[in-house]
């Protein structure tokens, strides 16, 4: 999913609540507001690290599409 998806799907009213609880549970962060996310530590993690980060996982991108082909259609 192109990182212009993944910020929409973040973004959009209508899907960002799922959007969001889903990149917590896969990346084991936690939302602070808006498109920004913490680490278990309180580091700092902004939205393109976390699109990275599920990209280069094939179980978390999988898991991803699938829901986004879910809300897209």
């Amino acid at each position: 999913m192109s990182f212009g998806t993944f910020k929409r799907l973040i973004s959009d009213p209508d899907s960002s609540a799922d959007f969001v609880g889903l990149v917590e549970r896969l990346l084991d962060l936690r939302h602070e507001g808006d498109l920004h996310f913490v680490d278990a530590s309180g580091n700092g993690v902004d939205l393109e690290e976390a699109h990275y980060r599920i990209q280069s996982h094939e179980v978390a991108q999988d898991r991803m599409y699938n829901r986004a082909m879910n809300i897209i259609r």
